[in-house]
């Protein structure tokens, strides 16, 4: 019963929109619109075609619906500039880290004493004097890049 019903609307509405349509002007020159023609038989025939059904209109939204998602939108703005900013502080932390490295690293590379790494067997490998100036300048680079502010 309930499908059979809006299917009887749905034919009855296609049967209106397939009737023919006629206007005419009678001897006191108003136009008359009609579904028969008149008896003059001086009518103009008018196609009328069916429009299709308009898609149904989304309820216009609450004023509580739309404090609620102005406030979402509000939380999600803070959260994320929120992030940005803790983003922003650990890389300048990191910067800083880096810099402050760089920068020992330098002042221990300009005492001219002998300097030491291990390798993977935990054996002392000594700087030559001729790796320690390339050893500054890559310390140079480091510093340049990371402690400029």
């Amino acid at each position: 019963m309930r499908t059979l019903v809006p299917a009887c609307l749905v034919a009855l509405s296609f049967a209106a929109a397939a009737q023919q349509m006629y206007k005419w002007v009678d001897e006191k020159g108003v136009t008359h619109y009609t579904d028969s023609p008149p008896t003059s038989g001086n009518a103009q025939k008018i196609d009328i075609r069916a429009t299709p059904p308009s898609a149904p209109v989304a309820p216009p939204q609450t004023f509580k619906e739309k404090e609620e998602k102005t406030r979402g939108e509000r939380v999600q703005k803070s959260q994320e500039a929120q992030k940005a900013e803790a983003d922003e502080a650990r890389a300048k932390a990191l910067k800083k880290g880096r810099c402050i490295e760089a920068r020992r690293q330098l002042q221990l590379l300009a005492i001219q004493r002998p300097l030491f790494s291990t390798n993977e067997k935990g054996e002392k490998v000594y700087l030559e004097d001729k790796d320690r100036q390339s050893e500054i300048d890559r310390w140079q680079a480091q510093v340049d890049t990371f402690c400029v502010e």
